[in-house]
């Protein structure tokens, strides 16, 4: 008898599409309140605000330009260094001001935001990146080093008041 075994890349790939079809089945039919569609991210604009980054020593304002989302540093907590100087990326550049988040498109059928870019000061690197909202309140952004989110890692940023 011969025995069924998936290779590395089809396993993967049974797994991402295993994903998006769980994903997908949880959406239910009916009509929501104007409401309920911001404060689930079904509205495209739920994600414009100022929200604190997990690690709570930065706050990033999301807008919209166009059709497309974007966010700037807009506070630190530690906004300068042991030298009093202000903080400073790894390619010289101010990081309070910094536009970090770029060109991100709102997907309405996955309800999600793609296609975007995030650039960490730290490092000087630049990666793929998307994000949803959680009940309005909460932001999941995911950085990778592929396009199709494969190989990264996700944040959990809470909004803020503006």
């Amino acid at each position: 008898m011969k025995s069924f075994a998936l290779g590395f890349r089809s396993r993967v790939a049974l797994l991402f599409v295993l994903l998006r079809f769980c994903a997908g089945s949880g959406q239910m039919a009916g009509h929501a309140s104007t409401k309920d569609k911001y404060l689930h991210g079904k509205e495209p604009d739920a994600v414009v605000g100022t929200w604190e980054t997990s690690d709570a020593e930065s706050h990033i304002k999301i807008y919209r330009k166009g059709d497309l989302y974007y966010g700037k540093i807009v506070w630190l907590k530690e906004p300068k260094d042991e030298n009093g100087e202000e903080v400073r990326g790894a390619k010289g550049e101010r990081i309070l001001g910094l536009e970090l988040m770029s060109g991100f498109e709102y997907d309405e059928k996955d309800e999600r935001y793609e296609n975007g870019r995030i650039y960490d000061p730290e490092s000087g690197k630049t990666y793929y990146a998307s994000m949803y909202l959680k009940n309005g309140q909460v932001l999941k952004l995911k950085g990778s080093l592929d396009k199709y989110g494969m190989l990264g890692r996700t944040e959990t940023w809470k909004r803020v008041k503006d």
